[in-house]
């Protein structure tokens, strides 16, 4: 009977023992059940943060011009290597595949240049001629008038240099004989004056930099409303340069403007893709107080004068 008793009392002890382990491991698996279910809207509840903060640097628009310019840059940079332009106006970019009918009309309407072989110019137009019978149609035209208070000497120069915003923003798209390396608009700008003989062009890729080109480059009163404000302005200066080689501009906007503020260069347009083998190379000079005014169905590439100094500028829209 002792012997029942001190079984029966240890059978007890090890079914107690027994409940209070798997008590034990319910409560440890709730908890992490719990555990897990919390750790779930923690995890939305960081990423919810993370957007609203990033929203919110976005609105700002200092921070958001240089991301956009440093996406421009890449952008720029694969041109080469895959030619995304005629992207940029399209409602989808996923695409089903498509027949050889549709892969001929996704290319460019070379129909709108290959009757073209020179640049008309004309002193003035009016703005629905402007949009109508050239912007909107792909057809550069040149006027000799409406750009009067633009700098007509490098005189300017001396005063943006003085422009903290400017010097210290750092260049898109440099191309020059003065600088080699990365360096800042003010440091390529200060070794102009060791040179007899130089080019330079680059773009304003920081929102001040071109806000203070903007301050002595206005808006073209003739330019049609639908084209404001300035998306990104250029800068091409030289001197006594002689080279028969042309240089490339890396523009991507649908519309641009090329102004001679003084001096001559010679440019070229070049019909892109498809339309290389079909439409003529476009070769002319700008003479200063001219402007061009084209559209993205062109390249645009420019030769240093070896005459005297020359300077323009390029204001995309």
């Amino acid at each position: 009977m002792k012997k029942s008793s001190k079984l029966s009392n240890g059978q007890e002890k090890e079914n107690s023992s027994y409940k209070k382990l798997k008590n034990t491991e319910f409560e440890i698996s709730n908890n992490t059940k719990r555990g897990n279910f919390f750790n779930i809207f923690d995890y939305i509840f960081i990423i919810a943060f993370l957007l609203i903060l990033l929203s919110n640097i976005f609105s700002f628009g200092a921070i958001s011009w240089q991301l956009s310019s440093f996406g421009r840059v890449f952008l720029i940079k694969i041109l080469p290597y895959y030619d995304w332009r005629p992207l940029k106006n399209e409602q989808c970019l996923i695409k089903r595949p498509f027949s050889d009918t549709e892969r001929t009309r996704s290319n460019l309407n070379c129909d709108l240049c290959e009757d073209t072989f020179e640049i008309d110019a004309h002193k003035s137009l009016e703005e629905d001629i402007l949009e109508e019978r050239y912007i909107n149609i792909d057809v550069p035209v040149i006027l000799t008038t409406g750009v009067e208070k633009w700098p007509k000497d490098s005189k300017f120069m001396i005063d943006i240099q003085n422009d903290s915003s400017f010097v210290k923003s750092y260049p898109c798209g440099l191309s020059t004989n003065i600088n080699k390396g990365v360096a800042d608009v003010g440091t390529i700008l200060s070794k102009q004056i060791y040179f007899d003989h130089f080019f330079i062009h680059f773009q304003n890729c920081e929102l001040e930099a071109m806000r203070t080109l903007r301050k002595y480059i206005y808006r073209p009163d003739f330019l049609p409303s639908a084209y404001s404000p300035t998306l990104y302005n250029w800068l091409i200066w030289n001197e006594n340069y002689n080279t028969t080689n042309y240089k490339h501009v890396d523009l991507v906007e649908k519309v641009a403007i090329v102004g001679q503020l003084f001096g001559t260069t010679s440019f070229r347009l070049k019909p892109r893709k498809n339309c290389a083998n079909v439409c003529t190379d476009l070769t002319f000079n700008l003479h200063g107080g001219e402007i061009l005014i084209f559209t993205s169905l062109w390249d645009l590439e420019y030769r240093p004068n070896d005459i005297g100094e020359n300077m323009a500028v390029i204001m995309e829209y």
